[in-house]
């Protein structure tokens, strides 16, 4: 779980939409000689967070990858502001489109998280923030 938390953004670009598959390759060359290459590989794909996490350990990774939704506010401000800085190449109405999109589609499943544990710690948070998070866009919008 630890090299999976470590790989999972190994290869992060914001412009690409094989990321994650690219950190899986990654992972899985790096651990080539040991007994983990192919299960931590296997858990990278997870964070896309297109689909139900596939085991336990990958439904842990997703909810570490997705904690920051359920932070406190200031935290969670910081994040969107970093988020916003991480595609500030993208011209603020396919930006708000985009973005939109992205936190709709978590408040439209059932639970953003998938763990028990995880929804009692930051479901109620991570709702209230991505829903605060979609008025400040279309405030800004």
């Amino acid at each position: 779980m630890e090299l999976a938390i470590w790989f999972h953004d190994a290869i992060y670009d914001p412009r690409a939409h094989q990321n994650e598959e690219k950190s899986a390759q990654m992972a899985a060359t790096f651990l080539k000689n040991t007994t983990w290459s192919q299960s931590v590989a296997k858990l990278i794909p997870a964070t896309k967070h297109q689909e139900e996490p596939p085991s336990d350990d990958a439904k842990l990774l997703c909810d570490i990858d997705l904690s920051i939704l359920g932070s406190d506010d200031p935290s969670y401000r910081k994040y969107a502001r970093a988020i916003r800085s991480e595609y500030a190449w993208v011209g603020q109405d396919a930006y708000h489109t985009g973005r939109s999109a992205v936190l709709k589609s978590f408040l439209d499943r059932p639970f953003i998280f998938a763990l028990s544990t995880s929804r009692e710690l930051y479901e109620k948070q991570a709702r209230h923030n991505i829903a605060t998070g979609l008025e400040s866009l279309n405030q800004a919008y």
